[in-house]
């Protein structure tokens, strides 16, 4: 894919270490890669479940004459019958479906010596196959507003940023499931705040970090289905103490409050995934020789 961009940005530096700063972006992509789904065939693979023989013999169980040999009882059709019908259809030494006498014991000893394998009148499988393709054009334009401030000579500041992102194609959570969509993936507003201590050898950072709700994927499965990222935050420390110019240490605790990560599809409650976080702690060393 190719882009033109253009980026405007003002900045303002009103005291020392300190700055506020606005910047607009637009982006202009073409041949944008996205996610496509197509109905196919893989390797040459035949379904046994839906050929003659599986006809043949659902419909035998659905007869009157297997409530006949079935002691009067209606046969049952599921996976564990069916098997054993076409197990018996495809081995004549078994006697044939004349000899179907619906117990466990039978279904059993037949599983134990048969495969049911595909032949050449069993129907092609058809996948549901992923892949990338060149689709669309898109444009994505956004803004990002940041700042630093420091209080004199106290080695205490604040930093904060925040990004507003917008693209012009996205995805119709109400559209046809049978209908391949594209949009644009890993679009989102985002934030953070940093409170800072820079002074006698520290260095303290405790961090906000926020992300607005995004799509991840799109086209995904028979139902062509999105995946969403529901919108999440977390909290990171990081504190360095430089003893002298070659020896420092460092702490680094990530995810203090042990935030989780969920997906979701079309709705919110076309539950996904769950990742199910906890913090992180990190103790470092540095000697420079």
């Amino acid at each position: 894919m190719t882009s033109d961009n253009l980026d405007l940005g003002l900045e303002w530096y009103f005291a020392k270490s300190s700055y506020v700063s606005l910047t607009f972006w637009d982006k202009r992509v073409a041949n944008f890669v996205g996610t496509t789904v197509t109905d196919e065939n893989l390797y040459g693979e035949r379904d046994p479940t839906a050929g003659p023989r599986a006809q043949q013999a659902e419909a035998f169980l659905k007869s009157a004459a297997c409530t006949a040999q079935n002691g009067g009882v209606p046969c049952s059709v599921n996976d564990t019958t069916l098997f054993a019908t076409v197990a018996m259809l495809s081995n004549p030494e078994t006697g044939g479906l004349a000899a179907y006498n619906g117990t466990d014991a039978q279904s059993l000893a037949l599983e134990s010596k048969y495969d049911v394998t595909a032949n050449a009148d069993d129907p092609l499988y058809t996948f549901a196959v992923s892949k990338p393709a060149n689709q669309h054009n898109a444009m994505l334009h956004g803004w990002e507003l940041g700042g630093q401030y420091f209080l004199g000579d106290t080695g205490f500041g604040v930093q904060a940023n925040y990004t507003i992102v917008n693209g012009d194609v996205h995805y119709d959570d109400a559209g046809d499931p049978n209908v391949n969509q594209f949009a644009l993936t890993g679009l989102s507003d985002c934030a953070n705040a940093v409170l800072m201590y820079e002074k006698y050898g520290f260095s303290v950072r405790l961090a906000y970090n926020w992300r607005g709700e995004f799509l991840t994927a799109v086209n995904q499965g028979n139902s062509r289905n999105p995946y969403y990222v529901d919108a999440y935050h977390q909290y990171d420390l990081s504190i360095g103490y430089a003893v002298n110019d070659p020896l420092s240490f460092q702490f680094d605790g990530i995810n203090l409050t042990g935030e989780d990560v969920r997906w979701r599809a079309r709705t919110e409650n076309e539950f996904v995934r769950l990742e199910d976080q906890k913090p992180r702690y990190e103790l470092g060393v540095r000697y420079k020789f």
